[in-house]
């Protein structure tokens, strides 16, 4: 026997993507994006799949975000749904910033600033759906 390391395959998996354990991890992880898509906690989608722990299911859901190229339609309804948890959260946050906390008036505007990026992204998308314009 040799002492050298393990070559891997190309993709750096060392089964291949079509192996069993990696269609199934990959199966799961759509279905957190799913739920997350639903309105799942993070800490409710780790119980569900059997994930350790929240921080698992965010991993999941990154892996499955980076590795899928999704549609425009995919991704269009993405950013709806961060538009909508974005204005809950700030219809939290403004009666306290309102009142003239300065902590509270800060969030406002991190989330009135976060909002208008995903805005921007949206337009761009709709954008990109309807083509370029005459």
């Amino acid at each position: 026997m040799t002492d050298a390391p393990r070559r891997r395959r190309p993709g750096g998996l060392p089964f291949g993507s079509s192996h069993p354990v990696h269609l199934r991890a990959r199966i799961r992880q759509a279905e957190a994006v799913r739920l997350r898509g639903a309105g799942w906690s993070l800490a409710a989608i780790a119980e569900h799949l059997g994930y350790a722990s929240r921080q698992g299911a965010h991993e999941a859901i990154r892996s499955a975000r980076t590795h899928a190229s999704p549609s425009v339609a995919l991704r269009m309804e993405e950013a709806q749904l961060d538009a909508a948890r974005l204005d809950k959260l700030l219809v939290a946050v403004l009666p306290a910033a309102f009142t003239g906390r300065m902590s509270y008036i800060r969030a406002a505007i991190g989330l009135i600033e976060l909002r208008q990026r995903v805005v921007r992204a949206l337009s761009a998308l709709r954008a990109e759906v309807q083509g370029p314009r005459p």
